[in-house]
This record gives C-alpha cells, sequence and structure tokens, in this order.
C-alpha cells in the first residue's frame, strides 16, 4: 500500500524587508487516491466514509465535489497514471490546508507532474498550479500573505516522495519555504499531535502578529479594497 503519513519539519524564511524565520512539527497524509476509501479501514480514528479524528472528505480538495478526486486531477493534468496527495486531512473536525501536493505519476510510477493547491485565509480561496520536474519559475498569481505583495515569481522544487518527502518553494531573495518529512506507517499514533489544522491556522496568525510587530509592511488582498 502507498498510503502512508509523513512527519517532520516546515520552515519558513524571509530576508526583506524584515528577516524572520520559524520552523514548526508537522504530519501530513499521503494518499494514493486509487486506495481509498479502504486505506484507512482498520486504522483506528481514520475514515474516507464518515466523521472521525482524522477524515479524508471529497469536498475538501481540488475540483468538483460530484467528481471522484483521482478524476479531476487527471483531467487537470492530462495524465491517466496513480495520483498521490500530499495533504492534511480533516482532523477534529477541522480542514486547512495552505498546500496540498498531487503527484501524478506515469504507468511505469515515473513523476509526471505535481498539481499543487494553494489555499489563503481568512478568504478560503484556492488557486493551483501544474508543475513538471524541471519547470520555470512561476509568477504569482494568487494572495496568500498580506505581508508578500504580488510582484513575486516562484521557484518549485518537488522530486518524488521516497522514504524521505522535501519540497521547496522560493522567491528569491525575499522568502523561501521547505518542507522535510520522513515516511511512517499509517497509524493513530501521529494523532497524538492533535488538531493539526487548528495548529497550522494558528500558527499563521501568530506568525503574522510577529511580522507586523517587526514593521512590515501590509499588502491588502487586491481585488478585496475598495
Amino acid at each position: 500500500m502507498n498510503t502512508c503519513v509523513y512527519e517532520g519539519i516546515v520552515h519558513h524564511s524571509r530576508t526583506r524587508p524584515v528577516e524572520h524565520a520559524f520552523s514548526y512539527k508537522v504530519w501530513m497524509a499521503y494518499l494514493d487516491l486509487g486506495e481509498l476509501p479502504e486505506a484507512f479501514d482498520g486504522v483506528r480514528g481514520f475514515s474516507a466514509r464518515r466523521p472521525a479524528l482524522a477524515r479524508f472528505k471529497r469536498s475538501d480538495y481540488y475540483g468538483d465535489p460530484a467528481m471522484p478526486l483521482i478524476d479531476a486531477v487527471r483531467e487537470r493534468t492530462g495524465t491517466d497514471g496513480p495520483v498521490r496527495v500530499l495533504t492534511n486531512l480533516r482532523t477534529f473536525g477541522h480542514i486547512f490546508n495552505p498546500a496540498s501536493f498531487y503527484y501524478c505519476f506515469d504507468r511505469d510510477e515515473n513523476l509526471d507532474c505535481v498539481l499543487t493547491e494553494i489555499t489563503n485565509t481568512p478568504w478560503g480561496e484556492r488557486h493551483s498550479y501544474v508543475l513538471g520536474e524541471d519547470s520555470p519559475p512561476v509568477d504569482k498569481a494568487f494572495h496568500v500573505s498580506p505581508f508578500m505583495h504580488m510582484d513575486h515569481s516562484y521557484t518549485w522544487d518537488l522530486p518524488a516522495p521516497g522514504d524521505t518527502l522535501r519540497a521547496a518553494i522560493t522567491a528569491a531573495p525575499v522568502f523561501e519555504a521547505r518542507l522535510a518529512l520522513r515516511r511512517r506507517e499509517l497509524s493513530p499514533t501521529v494523532l497524538r499531535h492533535g488538531p493539526m489544522s487548528l495548529r497550522v491556522l494558528a500558527g499563521i496568525y501568530g506568525q503574522a502578529v510577529r511580522l507586523k510587530l517587526k514593521g512590515a509592511p501590509y499588502f491588502p488582498h487586491p481585488e478585496r479594497t475598495a
């Protein structure tokens, strides 16, 4: 079974106009969409069929909720092999995913592309990018942080997951975010971390307060200002 969890560290740093950095321990689910809903059967606290401490709920993810998620991703990317998503589950009734990564493989298990879906807060808007292994920098097309203006381009580094998983996004020389994770078997022991989505949101707003106190300039949502 390919479905598992990854545990490790998320690290953010920025150098301009103020220096700021932080790291948090996280866990994320890595779901083979072809294995759902059976992948969670027999794993206490997990479900893809009904409410649970850790739940996969179709409407929380990319595309039309009436369409199977694997079909929605394949339609967007033009792929037809396995699709595996690194994401936060709905934990303790709450869901927030700053980024979900849909790794799309060909039938020989080679990584074809990654559909990256970004969600902002508090607006709850979503935007997605289809990225190849050697994709050039991508212009920022979506307001995420009120402490970064829109005039940036992102470089993504998203190699295929294995025993370890790394992912990075860089807006050089201003900003960098990295995941450094290690594969674990799917187990209820990860629930000791509590409601991961609420922890993520608390971290986002806590770091926003710190940036404000450091004097970082504020950039309002470009489409929601009168």
